[in-house]
Formats: structure tokens, C-alpha cells, sequence
């Protein structure tokens, strides 16, 4: 029930306006005279709407009062009042008020004022709220590779912000079934993380078509639309009644789906809700794509790393390796005075017989050479390296 406020100076008003709203299911908290009067009650008491007369009897008039209001505490204002002038009209305009309703009003007119009201002002705030998570979705992705965190923030942002029961990430597998990977859910409900399986619901053609124009499923209540039995023992089971799905795309391919669940039906999906899930789907799919550079980046740089260690030939630890490892036990067997033993091994006449028979005839030489001193190892510590040409 909204919670409401009167600012009005003349009492028999103030008392048939209250009658009203209360008529109309309003809980009016509190009724004053005066605009200090509203701030003082608006600092203390949550209030939803401020119904505001424009000439009051202290120095602060409505229009004043509803200007500090919207400033201070971000609390949508309706004036009524029986000046309509110009001059008092243009006033209340600038101050961009969530109504104007001119007395004597009807009961009628006044209840769709506030609900407009309301209306707007939810839709306000939630969409201040969407860009502050757009925000904070394009800063974690900047910043981090961690798609886990970011999907397991986004879907408890979601659905704090969308009031709703459920939102889930489901990854679409190769033969066309599916699991949860990452869930937010309300007390009360069964989980569906981890679970896997194909259902036409979730996993059927057209979810897949999804991807070609981004294209949102929105379903106000579910069981209008499934006839099967065991899908709707399923849709029972974790408490599914209503739907707003859309696609996560990754390198131009269908990898999943971003779903919003609630057990109450039918559920109207908001236009703001819908563009605000378009844009968090965009942010996921740059995210996967950044992650997925990264992983590539990763993996090159140890294929890299890998190169400079190993001799390709003999594989071998590589000089420059060997170098580093030979630093390292150096400090260390130094300071636990543990001797050190080197053994420098050099293949005779290798050049000679790399130019009489050939390179690949050398290679092979090589490898033989490596092979017979792998054998003579026998403790872990031990290490084999490559020193240069035909220098181990």
C-alpha cells in the first residue's frame, strides 16, 4: 500500500482529500499545513508520494516546498491546487512535478494522477538504478578476467533490482542440452545449479534462432503455453511461472542463455526491464570474448615460455634455463655449504661429422648423445641441458 503525504493549510480539505485516498486503499501517514512541516516528516518517515498544495500559510509555498522535496529526498510531488494562472502554472512546471491536478478534482482523476505517479517514479529509480549495474558491469569487465565473479554479480544484481524469484545462466553443450552454471535465488525455492538436461523450454530450436536478430523471450506466465505433463511438473518443482530470456552470444556462436524467473503469473514484463537485460547481455558477451583472448593470450605466452626452456631438438633444458637454474642452485648450496657438481660434455669432431654427413645425420647424433646421458640419471635433482652446438 503506498504510503502517502498531505500538505495542505485549509483542515476540511486536508480531511475530504484523506477520506478520499483512504477510500481509494492509500495509507495517507501523516497530513500537514505547512512546507517545513513536510521536510521534517519526510526526514523521518518513509513516504512515497507528496500530495502538495501550492499556496500554504508559512513563507515557503508549495511550490518551493516540492522543489526542496525532489532535491533532498527524490520523492515524486503532485500539486493540487486552484491556481491555475500562468505565472503559478510555469513555476510548478520548472520544478518538474509528477502531477498537476486542478481543484475541485474528480476521485477518479485524482487515482490516476497518483498511480501515474508512482508509476513513473519506479520506473525512474529502477532506471537509475540499470545504468549504475551497466556501469559497474563495464568497470568489473575493464579491470578483470574473472568471468565467474562476473556472472555470479550480475544475476544477484538482477535479481535484486527486478524483485523477482530466480535468474539463472545456462550454457548451451554441443549436442544441443544445456546445465546451469550460475544461479541467484530467492529463500524458499529448489535450486537449479548444476542441473542438466534438454527441455524445449530452455533448450529447443528456437532459443537457438535467439541469437540471429538478439531477440528477447518474454513470457508473462508459462503455464498458458505448456501443455506437456512433465514439463509442467518441472516448472512446479522450481517454482517457474513466468519468463524473460535472452541469448549470450560468444565469437558470433550461441553460448547460453540469460534467464529471468518468477513464481507469480501472470508477471508483465517492464520495457525498461527488457532493455536493461538487452544491455547486460551485450557487457556478458564482450566479457567472454575479452576472457577469451585472454585465455588465447595465456596459452601463447606458455607455449612461449615453454619454447625458451626446452631445447626443440633434444628436448633438453635450454640454456637460457639452464642458466637461471644453475643461479638459483648456486645461492642456495652456497649458503647450506653443499657442494656443487658441474659436468661440461662436449661432442668430439661434431662440426666435422655435421658437415661430412649432413645436417639431419648431426640431428640424429644428437638425439643418441641425449639419450645415453638421460640414462645415466638416476636422481630427481639431477639436471640435463643443452649448453650449445653439440655441448652439453
Amino acid at each position: 500500500m503506498p504510503r502517502l503525504l498531505i500538505v495542505e493549510d485549509e483542515t476540511v480539505v486536508a480531511w475530504d482529500l484523506q477520506e478520499t485516498l483512504e477510500k481509494l486503499e492509500y495509507k495517507v501517514v501523516a497530513s500537514v499545513t505547512s512546507g517545513a512541516e513536510a521536510i521534517q516528516i519526510l526526514s523521518a518517515i518513509q513516504i512515497d508520494l507528496v500530495l502538495m498544495d501550492i499556496v500554504l500559510e508559512d513563507e515557503m509555498d508549495g511550490i518551493a516546498a516540492a522543489q526542496q522535496i525532489r532535491d533532498r529526498f527524490n520523492i515524486p510531488v503532485i500539486y493540487l491546487t486552484a491556481h491555475a494562472d500562468e505565472y503559478t502554472l510555469q513555476r510548478a512546471i520548472n520544478t518538474n512535478p509528477y502531477g498537476y491536478v486542478i481543484k475541485p478534482f474528480q476521485e477518479r482523476d485524482l487515482h490516476t494522477a497518483i498511480e501515474i505517479a508512482l508509476s513513473r517514479h519506479k520506473r525512474e529509480k529502477y532506471s537509475a538504478q540499470g545504468k549504475k549495474l551497466i556501469e559497474r558491469l563495464g568497470n568489473s569487465i575493464s579491470q578483470s578476467f574473472e568471468l565467474d565473479s562476473l556472472f555470479n554479480t550480475t544475476v544477484n544484481e538482477v535479481r535484486q533490482l527486478f524483485e523477482i524469484d530466480r535468474v539463472i545462466i545456462y550454457r548451451f553443450n554441443w549436442d544441443k542440452t544445456g546445465s546451469v552454471v550460475v544461479e541467484s535465488l530467492a529463500e524458499g525455492l529448489t535450486p537449479m545449479l548444476g542441473w542438466e538436461g534438454y527441455d524445449p523450454w530452455i533448450a529447443e530450436p528456437n532459443y537457438r534462432d535467439l541469437d540471429e536478430h538478439n531477440q528477447i523471450r518474454a513470457i508473462a506466465d508459462i503455464q498458458t503455453i505448456t501443455k506437456d505433463s512433465k514439463q509442467r511438473q518441472f516448472l512446479e518443482f522450481f517454482g517457474i511461472r513466468s519468463e524473460l530470456a535472452i541469448p549470450l552470444v560468444r565469437a558470433a556462436k550461441l553460448w547460453g542463455l540469460f534467464i529471468c524467473y518468477d513464481r507469480t503469473a501472470p508477471h508483465q514484463w517492464q520495457q525498461w526491464q527488457i532493455e536493461l537485460l538487452q544491455q547486460i547481455a551485450i557487457h556478458l558477451s564482450i566479457a567472454m570474448q575479452q576472457t577469451g583472448l585472454f585465455d588465447e593470450l595465456q596459452l601463447v605466452n606458455q607455449k612461449l615460455q615453454n619454447l625458451a626452456a626446452i631445447d626443440p631438438l633434444t628436448q633438453l633444458t635450454s640454456r637460457t634455463c639452464f642458466d637461471e637454474c644453475l643461479e638459483q642452485e648456486w645461492k642456495k648450496l652456497a649458503s647450506e655449504q653443499v657442494p656443487l657438481c658441474l659436468i661440461m660434455a662436449d661432442i668430439d669432431f661434431f662440426k666435422s661429422f655435421n658437415e661430412t654427413y649432413g645436417r639431419q645425420a648431426g640431428d640424429n647424433c644428437l638425439r643418441h648423445v641425449t639419450s645415453a646421458i638421460c640414462q645415466s640419471i638416476y636422481r630427481p635433482t639431477h639436471l640435463v641441458a643443452r649448453y650449445g652446438g653439440g655441448e652439453f
